[in-house]
């Protein structure tokens, strides 16, 4: 027993010991010194997010100047259209390459060389083809029987070849085609005095087709003029004989000296001075136009000095900082649960930079796309929902106020857009009051999305230039975009509600109405195994209820919480005083330390089963602070009684539950309503002089005790919890009509319905 002494003395120690004022100092340092951390983490991060986002801002195609882009500082710039239009002239400018026939120049080349051995009796009757006479044969003869004669033919036969190569014979097809398109010409030949190939400039009114036969004959006989005439004509015969297109065009050549061609264009720059307006207002931009702006953009920085650019970060992340400590002034004022858990605060701010940064990847990827649009309205509306089921409407309105403007900061938003934003928020938020249907938030999101259509075609009504052609369909393409995107976000909520409740340790009206139902199988037990702790908790519920809704708290939070605050009462009902019926008392058989172990482990066991049957937590801190560090009096004053008898003593401390205190104003609601309604079913004649005053003994005794010392309830609060709680109980134990013996005796003889009547009055 001594053990069991020791150990609960420095369990109630832990949660006890230390004086009430100190402690209050130091949970107010504590949420001073995480409000300011968070605003410092919330204005860093959403700074760096609007810094890294402004200059991609109103940039994107067919985007409408509001005012005329002017250069803040001169610079140039080249010209890519210009240029390359530059570069396919100066392709168009190089001639179609013609190279010449080797197969064809080979074949001719051998047989004209090969002509002075026809002068052998045995090649007499070959040659006649050609039309070759004596005189021919004895010029033929006579270089076939000098020394250097066959070298003197060779030299004679390659000076006709460059002749004949002046001559451009093509196919048909290509000489119509150059002389369509009226274009020079560049002919390769081979050129035996040199390593490469020869170059000719022909022009379109120099080619021969070489269905021309008798043009490319007399093209050909020119070009033998350095023979003998005997000879002129047999050689001519001949080449015409074989005749084929001298000249094939050479595309592979074409393309690479029109590719060196474009590679040697120089290119066009244009020069800007400074203050030239570089794009006029009410112009939709181009591509053109954004590759101007982002080179003077990138110009700007480049010049802009290092503590200007500097400047301009301390600027935004001073703006940002600012807003964010609007956002956690206000939170810490008026939302307690952020202020004392530091998690829920760092799941604001992760929603908070989520939401902003949404429009920024967007506008980096999709910069003038229907994407941007939709992320702008999906996040406002996103963050806004969240928050209202979350926290509440008010909380949520100005929770959007500080969303919208950190997204304008980032998006560069003016004021009636911002507006329009402000308006689908609100309007979302406004159908959230009593969320008890999932269906609730789908409705309020398609609410707001359309609140966000008609106020974005307001906004492109009145800012958009209805001079252009496209103007009104630009319009309602970005307001339909945007109100999708706001609609979207409460069917994103709907589907991921219980990720939110985990996430922000909260529980919305939905999943509460869940719990409420009786059918659900904890209650059932509850009913079933502890029936008068049912009842109890039935009727705490109703008076806690009530009185929540009477400050302006979670009713039916308070409400749920009451029901399941006695579950632990399962595993031992008969040891509980309203399970026991007309029954003997299991305590009276124990010691007063064993029935305080019995008693006070019931806050222990419902805290398991809440796990066990996956109570929200919100629910669990009903059951852990029901009793707070209240005394359990009734046994304390026996083990009192009964240590005086025997000489000792009897710490108080030993008596006391745990712990905690209540950390809010529903559960310390329903800490005063568990003590009211145990010390009202005591009373023998509850009337409701002495209703009130037990509710306001009892409400002063746990005052006194400081039981409310860790939650933001305040003496206003609690005297109307108190108004409240007493016309419950009033209502509860009301009078009835006391009945004359001689009545009481005709009743009890009396009909079943008749008696039923009067029972009823």
């Amino acid at each position: 027993m001594a053990k069991q002494t020791s150990a609960r003395r420095r369990e109630v120690r832990k949660t006890v010991s230390r004086e009430r004022g100190t402690r209050f100092e130091l949970f107010r340092n504590r949420a001073t010194v995480f409000a300011v951390l968070f605003t410092l983490l919330l204005g860093g991060a959403s700074g760096l997010i609007a810094v890294s986002s402004q200059q991609q801002v109103g940039v994107y195609l067919g985007a409408l100047t509001t005012e005329p882009v002017i250069a803040r500082v001169a610079f140039e710039v080249i010209n890519e259209p210009a240029s390359a239009q530059r570069r396919e002239n100066a392709a168009n400018a190089v001639p179609n390459v013609y190279r010449a026939n080797d197969a064809w120049l080979n074949q001719v080349r051998e047989e004209l060389k090969g002509l002075p051995t026809l002068v052998n009796a045995e090649t007499t009757g070959e040659s006649a083809p050609y039309g070759l006479n004596e005189e021919g044969l004895a010029r033929l003869a006579d270089f076939a029987s000098r020394p250097d004669g066959q070298k003197q033919w060779d030299q004679q036969v390659d000076g006709f070849l460059r002749r004949v190569f002046t001559r451009p014979v093509l196919a048909q097809d290509r000489v119509d085609s150059e002389r369509t398109n009226q274009n020079r010409l560049t002919l390769l030949h081979p050129d035996p005095s040199e390593t490469t190939d020869a170059e000719i400039r022909a022009y379109h009114y120099d080619l021969l087709s070489v269905a021309d036969t008798e043009a490319v004959q007399t093209a050909i006989l020119s070009a033998a003029r350095d023979f003998n005439p005997s000879l002129r004509r047999p050689i001519t015969t001949l080449v015409v004989q074989r005749l084929r297109p001298i000249y094939q065009f050479d595309e592979s050549a074409t393309r690479e000296r029109r590719d060196a061609a474009r590679l040697a264009a120089a290119p066009q720059i244009d020069t800007y001075a400074s203050q030239q307006v570089l794009v006029p207002a009410s112009t939709r931009l181009t591509e053109a136009h954004i590759t101007l702006i982002e080179h003077e953009r990138a110009q700007y920085k480049l010049h802009l000095p290092i503590w200007a650019a500097w400047l301009r970060v301390l600027g935004v992340m001073g703006v940002s900082t600012f807003i964010a400590g609007c956002l956690w002034f206000y939170a810490y004022s008026f939302q307690d649960r952020i202020r004392r858990n530091p998690t829920r605060g760092l799941a604001l701010i992760g929603l908070i930079l989520l939401c902003q940064l949404m429009p920024a990847v967007a506008l980096r990827f999709n910069a003038g796309g229907n994407t941007l649009i939709i992320a702008t309205g999906f996040a406002v509306s996103l963050s806004a929902i969240i928050l209202a089921l979350v926290y509440g409407q008010r909380f949520a309105l100005a929770a959007a106020i500080i969303q919208v403007a950190l997204i304008g900061l980032t998006l560069k938003l003016n004021l009636i857009e911002t507006a329009a934003l402000l308006a689908a928020a609100g309007t979302a938020i406004a159908l959230l009051q009593e969320v008890r249907h999932r269906s609730a938030i789908v409705r309020a999101g398609l609410y707001g999305g359309l609140a966000m259509l008609v106020m974005m075609s307001l906004v492109g009504l009145s800012q958009d230039d209805l001079a252009f052609s496209d103007a009104l369909n630009h319009i309602a393409r970005e307001a339909i975009w945007a109100g999708i995107g706001v609609g979207l976000a409460g069917i994103v909520v709907q589907s991921f509600l219980p990720q939110v409740e985990r996430l922000f340790q909260v529980t919305t009206a939905m999943t509460l109405k869940e719990l409420n139902d009786a059918s659900h199988p904890l209650l059932q037990r509850l009913a079933q195994e502890a029936p008068g702790t049912y009842q109890h908790s039935l009727r705490i519920a109703d008076m806690a209820e009530g009185a929540a809704d009477a400050i302006g708290a979670d009713g039916l939070l308070c409400r749920v919480g009451s029901m399941y605050h006695d579950i632990g009462k399962i595993h031992k009902p008969s040891y509980f005083i309203e399970n026991q019926g007309d029954g003997p008392n299991r305590h009276d058989k124990l010691s007063p330390a064993m029935s305080l172990l019995i008693i006070v482990g019931h806050v222990k066991d419902g805290i398991e089963m809440a796990k066990e049957y996956r109570l929200p937590t919100p629910i669990r801190q009903f059951i852990e602070t029901h009793h707070g560090t209240t005394l359990v009096e009734y046994f304390f004053h026996a083990a009192k009684k009964k240590s005086e008898a025997s000489g000792e003593t009897t710490s108080e401390f030993e008596f006391r539950y745990p712990g905690p205190k209540p950390q809010s104003k529903e559960a310390a609601i329903m800490l005063l309503c568990d003590g009211i309604e145990g010390a009202a079913r005591a009373m023998a004649d509850p009337n409701p002089i002495r209703l009130e005053q037990i509710v306001h003994t009892m409400a002063s005794k746990r005052l006194n005790d400081g039981q409310f010392d860790e939650c933001s309830l305040t003496l206003q609060d609690l005297s109307s919890i108190e108004k409240s709680i007493t016309k419950t109980l009033q209502a509860m134990y009301h009078g009835r009509i006391k009945y004359p013996e001689k009545e009481e005796a005709e009743e009890r003889h009396a009909p079943p319905h008749i008696a039923g009547q009067a029972s009823r009055i």
